[in-house]
């Protein structure tokens, strides 16, 4: 209350000079009018609930999966989050919370769009696993219910038969149900919103040792547009089973993990581990690594019709495994990357695999892949379809335990190359063809690649080294067959290593910028890119930089600058977390925000927010979604009363009743 005298006090100084001033009694009986009204208008200012912001933002939209296309997980045109308004005033505000499904598909964000006659500033767009799609104001605090949501997409178009969202058998992932697992990608010159759903035609209650047989992968185009199309499919959805079914396609295998990109019109889709199975056992399972291309003719959509633009003839598809029909297809090499969807340029495109091995029954028989398999691979490819298989990128030699085959030692400790994803370092002239590619894995590895020739299969990339577990080292050498494996089953973080998941990149001028990862059981690091190298030599002109708080789970990162060269305002954000909760989700997470500048002594991680701290409570942060940061507020996906929610943060004066709100429990 104190604020609003404070912040009435001009008015009330004013309504004092007039009614002591002397005036003319006419010119009184009218400076007290107006200053009656002042008052009134000032009251209803000051005491109101902060509401919906008009249109007319300039902040830019948040598309896709990490931000942008080249998945660097970074806002340069953050104009009002800084560390000084960080510092003064910032906390939790509200909740955005759909009403069905967990949430492990990044929100994505449209400013100043018009849904149902109604124009937004701040459209926030949520996918949940009950294959539903909602759209909230992201602006408003005291709005309960979505501007609106979509059916649940469970109709299969070969049959017409309405399906259930998949029962998952897997143990330890963190949910039953799989629907939207990825995250969609949004064509902003169209109004288009393409998705993937998973259902599962049997409609199993339980899980079995065989699993469900019926799961369909189902594309979808829906509109956004202001008119009464809003939220329906465009185009109609097509189901995938039969296009990549005569490539050996199994969808019961595989899960639809990574974000979705748009790449001139081709919808890319990226498959990985997914076994329906009960036991859930890589070495059991026969997931393969996918990757596959649809057109999209949404550009020319007067003439688009599903026989042109959803047909089979039309789509291309790049395996990333030596695929034939039959039991005896390699088996492994998953493309999942944490669900960073593909990186892209727009003229080229890049994703990274998994462990991989020949088919066996056992660990032991485990060998490399052979016949140009790829895994633990960076595969580097021209977009658009029928192209090239372009260029890749596999380690021969062991990184974590040298005398081996990587192949064997990262198959056998399940150390995935591809939890890192790739990331593309956004070239100094816009719109040119990217020259480096960064790639991390869980063994706290990361990789520079020149994207004019990754190398191929070689013992000598282009840069590699330990970028994470410099505070809690991994076990080195891994062990190797007949050693008892780091890993079984799922992934721990007792005795592991300093996986890398979410990692973002801070563009500077001139080609330069800041690559920061935060590894399991380690702290926030950031290596600078001086054009052409990451310096990683504490001797070097631009040193590597840490944090100096340690997370059990890691840290899924962002970046936000007002401006590619703007020390002063930079904020490293992250959603970290003590570890693994058993039953799949990261437990007790906390948003974290850092402030990077540059002092006589190089550059700095401070820290200047916590959530905890602040609020005394933590949240479940769902599994590798990162902190979406724009125009002022933070968005976090958690798990909230069995269903997802968004906690929104930003300054308190845009909470409720001009404050900072209460974070639930």
């Amino acid at each position: 209350m104190n604020r609003k005298v404070n912040e009435l006090g001009g008015p009330l100084r004013l309504c004092a000079g007039v009614a002591f001033g002397g005036k003319a009694q006419l010119q009184v009986f009218m400076h007290r009018a107006l200053c009656v009204i002042a008052l009134l208008a000032s009251f209803l200012f000051y005491s109101r609930p902060a509401m919906a912001a008009a249109c007319g933002t300039t902040a830019p939209n948040i598309t896709g999966g990490q931000y942008n296309s080249y998945r660097t997980s970074a806002n340069l045109e953050e104009t009002v989050l800084n560390p000084t308004t960080v510092q003064s005033s910032f906390g939790y505000l509200f909740q955005l919370a759909p009403s069905a499904g967990l949430i492990y598909a990044q929100p994505l964000i449209m400013h100043n769009l018009t849904v149902t006659g109604t124009c937004y500033a701040t459209v926030v767009f949520v996918a949940t696993m009950k294959n539903q799609i909602f759209a909230f104001d992201g602006d408003n605090p005291t709005a309960t219910t979505p501007i609106w949501q979509s059916q649940s997409f469970t109709t299969a178009v070969a049959s017409g038969s309405v399906y259930s969202p998949a029962l998952y058998c897997k143990e330890n992932v963190g949910f039953t149900y799989a629907g939207i697992l990825s995250t969609p990608v949004i064509d902003a010159q169209d109004d288009l919103m393409y998705f993937v759903t998973l259902n599962d035609t049997q409609k199993a209650a339980t899980c079995t040792t065989t699993g469900s047989t019926g799961w369909i992968y189902t594309l979808h185009a829906i509109s956004l547009k202001n008119d009464s199309s809003f939220g329906l499919d465009y185009i109609p959805a097509r189901d995938m089973n039969p296009d990549l079914r005569p490539y050996g396609f199994v969808a019961t295998h595989q899960l639809q993990r990574p974000a979705l990109a748009d790449v001139n019109g081709s919808i890319l889709i990226g498959f990985g581990f997914g076994t329906s199975t009960s036991d859930g056992g890589e070495t059991q399972s026969k997931y393969q690594g996918w990757m596959a291309e649809y057109s999209s003719c949404a550009s020319n959509s007067t003439s688009c019709t599903a026989t042109t633009c959803w047909s089979q003839t039309n789509c291309s598809f790049f395996l990333t495994t030596t695929i034939s029909p039959g039991p005896l297809s390699p088996h492994g090499a998953g493309v999942w990357n944490s669900g960073i969807g593909p990186a892209t340029d727009g003229t080229f495109y890049a994703y990274s695999t998994g462990n991989g091995c020949s088919p066996g029954t056992t660990v032991k028989d485990c060998y490399p892949i052979v016949e140009n398999g790829l895994g633990d691979s960076v595969i580097y490819r021209p977009a658009g379809l029928n192209s090239n298989p372009g260029s890749t990128f596999t380690p021969e030699d062991s990184f974590e335990t040298p005398g081996y085959d990587n192949y064997f030692v990262d198959d056998y400790n399940d150390l995935d190359l591809s939890s890192g994803g790739v990331l593309m370092i956004p070239p100094a002239i816009p719109r040119a063809t990217s020259s480096y590619l960064i790639a991390s894995g869980k063994a706290g590895q990361t990789y520079l690649l020149e994207t004019s020739d990754l190398g191929g299969y070689t013992s000598t990339p282009y840069q590699g080294f330990f970028s994470a577990a410099s505070v809690a080292p991994c076990v080195v050498p891994f062990p190797v067959y007949p050693q008892q494996p780091l890993y079984v089953g799922a992934v721990g973080t007792d005795g592991g290593c300093g996986e890398i998941h979410n990692p973002a990149y801070w563009s500077q001028e001139g080609g330069h910028g800041f690559y920061f990862v935060w590894g399991f059981g380690d702290v926030a690091r950031g290596y600078f890119f001086n054009g052409t190298r990451l310096e990683v030599s504490a001797k070097s002109a631009t040193p590597p930089i840490a944090g100096a708080t340690a997370s059990a789970g890691g840290g899924a990162l962002a970046i936000s600058a007002n401006g590619v060269d703007q020390p002063t305002t930079a904020i490293l954000w992250a959603v970290t977390s003590d570890g693994f909760d058993p039953s799949g989700p990261f437990h007790d997470g906390a948003l974290m925000a850092y402030q990077v500048y540059s002092s006589t002594a190089g550059y700095v991680i401070n820290p200047i927010y916590n959530s905890q701290t602040q609020t005394g409570q933590t949240f479940h942060a769902q599994r590798y979604v990162v902190p979406l940061v724009n125009n002022g507020k933070v968005y976090v996906a958690t798990q909230f009363n069995s269903n997802g929610g968004i906690f929104v943060y930003g300054p308190c004066s845009q909470g409720p009743n001009g404050a900072c709100g209460t974070q639930p429990e």
